[in-house]
């Protein structure tokens, strides 16, 4: 069987990581990449982003984006939280982009991101 160690993982705005664990527990190099260490934008132009990765999973903070805050939408766009929220919410994919990895996923809540 081979091992697991050499493949990354890539759990961007992973908070404590549960989306990843089993990929931790099955031996992957799983990379945590969540504030307050890591900013995903930083991230992405840092030194350190690797360019062969075996999987990807995106669980964008979505606070700006979900239906149960959609009552609070008209004043974050008005004070200009949405428009830098989206910085966050291109730079998954763009890490996805450089590094071609095997796989991946991005998790989109509902509210107003539709596809």
């Amino acid at each position: 069987m081979e091992s697991n160690k050499h493949k990354i993982i890539l759990d961007l705005s992973g908070g404590t990581g549960a989306w990843s664990e089993p990929y931790a527990e099955a031996g992957y190099d799983r990379r945590i990449i969540t504030l307050p260490e890591w900013d995903i934008k930083d991230y992405l132009n840092s030194k350190v982003l690797p360019r062969k990765v075996y999987g990807v999973l995106f669980a964008k903070e979505c606070t700006h984006y979900t239906v149960s805050g959609a009552q609070y939408w008209e004043e974050k766009d008005k004070d200009g939280r949405t428009l830098e929220d989206t910085k966050d919410l291109t730079a998954g994919p763009m890490i996805i982009a450089l590094t071609q990895p095997v796989f991946w996923c991005i998790e989109n809540p509902a509210g107003r991101l539709k596809d």
